[in-house]
Order: C-alpha cells, then structure tokens, then sequence
C-alpha cells in the first residue's frame, strides 16, 4: 500500500543498508493496513475498496480514513521502523568516528608534548654546553 510514498519519506539509501529493508518495511505497512481495514469491514461500518498491490490507495473512503487516525502517518511509521532497524548501524559509525578523533587528538597532543620536550631538553644542553665552556675557561 502506497510503496512508492513510504520510500520517498525515508533517508537516502546507505551502503551498510540490508538489501530488503525498505521493502519488507512497506510489505509490513500494507499488511497492517489491509488487517486493520479488514476489522473495520467486520465491524460493519462500510464495505472497503479492494485492495490488490502496495500501489492502490483507496481514496474518499470513511473506513480507511478511521484507519489512518488510528494507525497514524504511514511515512512517519516507515520512517521510525526504518530508524529502529539502522539504529544501531549508525550508532556504531558515529562511536567509531567520535574515538578516531579523540585518538587523533590524542597523538596530536603527544607529539606537542613531546616537541616543548625536546625545545626544552635543547635548551637545557646549551646551557650546560656554556657552563661547561665557562669552567674550562677558568681552569684553564
């Protein structure tokens, strides 16, 4: 049901993405939908348009529209299953991005430390190298 608007309400397709994903998501959708429209033909409220393919929308009908109000926004329900299933995808790309750069900060800081350590250690060599000269000097 509606397959080609559930789809476009999703995020762009990722690399790391199931392949069937998005169509088991909308295959799920419409086979809610078509049970829910089945229990309100039951109920006796008014007999429901046919519903054959993901494409048909039945339009004008009472029932599927006490359906929706129920069931709420098919795209906004296809955008959070889809979330809940790449969840823990993303989650884990954005842990691994955020460790790569606090490593990096890391090494970056190191190799500072490790630059003020060697001005430093220079600094300290000269001095002694001229204390040094200076009391060979004198002994001399």
């Amino acid at each position: 049901m509606f397959s080609d608007d559930l789809t476009a309400e999703l995020p762009a397709p990722r690399d790391d993405e199931p392949a069937g994903l998005r169509a088991d998501i909308v295959d799920e959708l419409a086979d809610h939908l078509q049970c829910a429209m089945r229990r309100e033909e039951l109920r006796g409220s008014e007999s429901f348009p046919v519903m054959v393919g993901h494409g048909d929308k039945p339009r004008g009908s009472e029932a599927f529209e006490r359906v929706l109000a129920r069931f709420g926004d098919p795209a906004t329900v296809a955008r959070k299953l889809w979330w809940d299933a790449m969840w823990e995808r993303i989650m884990a790309q954005r842990i691994l991005t955020g460790l790569t750069l606090l490593a990096v900060a890391a090494c970056c800081a190191m190799a500072f430390l490790m630059w003020q350590m060697l001005t430093q250690m220079q600094g300290m060599q000269r001095d002694l190298l001229a204390e040094s000269q200076a009391q060979n000097a004198r002994l001399l």
